[in-house]
C-alpha cells in the first residue's frame, strides 16, 4: 500500500461493536481480525496510535456513508 493512497474500506468491514454475533463465533473472530488488519493499515499510514488509527477508521467509514448518501446533483 502507498502512503499517500487513501485506505478505502469496505462495507463489510465491521467494528466489533457493530457486529451482531456471538463473540466466540466464527464469523465475529473472522471480522475481528479483518477490522485490526485495517486499523493497523491506518495507523501505519498515519504513524499513530491504535486508538487514533481506530477513530480514523470511524471517520473514513462516515464520510464514505454520507457521500453515497448525498443527493447527485
Amino acid at each position: 500500500m502507498f502512503d499517500d493512497e487513501p485506505i478505502e474500506i469496505p462495507k463489510t468491514v465491521l467494528s466489533p461493536i457493530e457486529v451482531y454475533q456471538e463473540i466466540d463465533s466464527a464469523k465475529y473472530v473472522g471480522n475481528q481480525k479483518l477490522f485490526a488488519k485495517y486499523v493497523k493499515d491506518i495507523q501505519r499510514q498515519h504513524g499513530c496510535s491504535w486508538f487514533e488509527a481506530r477513530k480514523k477508521f470511524f471517520e473514513i467509514k462516515t464520510n464514505k456513508k454520507t457521500e453515497a448518501e448525498a443527493p447527485v446533483t
